[in-house]
């Protein structure tokens, strides 16, 4: 991946690095340091921090905020509205709902299944395969 400079909408320059057809939305903000894999498309008004790793072949829906050092396995699916907390690590082909919190250090499995506006609270860790259905707290 090359490295890149970036202009965050507010004039911030960052250092980032760009995988092959990446497509970035509206209003992005990236943090130093972020690296973006291949066939990624980031939407509108998403909010990267400093350091967040994101796999190949992601997609990443309107209004998300991913949290200082987030890390996306590959195919991960995330809906609009969602906030992952600082140090979320999702598996590869995890698929988030719309309007999902993911607290601090939530580490998900390969191939989980988050419903609508479901929150994880801090440090939850979910296996390979799990689904949660809409509208659930997970707290431990």
């Amino acid at each position: 991946m090359p490295t890149q400079t970036h202009a965050n909408p507010d004039g911030t320059i960052v250092e980032v690095y760009l995988g092959d057809g990446v497509t970035l939305g509206n209003r992005v903000t990236l943090g130093d340091g972020v690296k973006i894999g291949d066939r990624v498309i980031l939407g509108n008004w998403v909010n990267l921090g400093n350091g967040v790793k994101i796999g190949n072949g992601v997609h990443i829906g309107d209004r998300v905020t991913l949290g200082v050092g987030v890390n996306l396995g590959n195919g991960v699916k995330i809906g609009d509205g969602v906030i992952l907390g600082i140090g979320v690590t999702l598996g590869i082909g995890v698929t988030l709902g719309i309007e999902v919190t993911l607290h601090y250090g939530v580490t998900l499995g390969n191939e989980v299944i988050i419903g609508d506006g479901v929150t994880l609270g801090n440090w939850v860790t979910l296996g390979d395969g799990v689904k949660i259905g809409d509208n659930r707290d997970v707290v431990e």
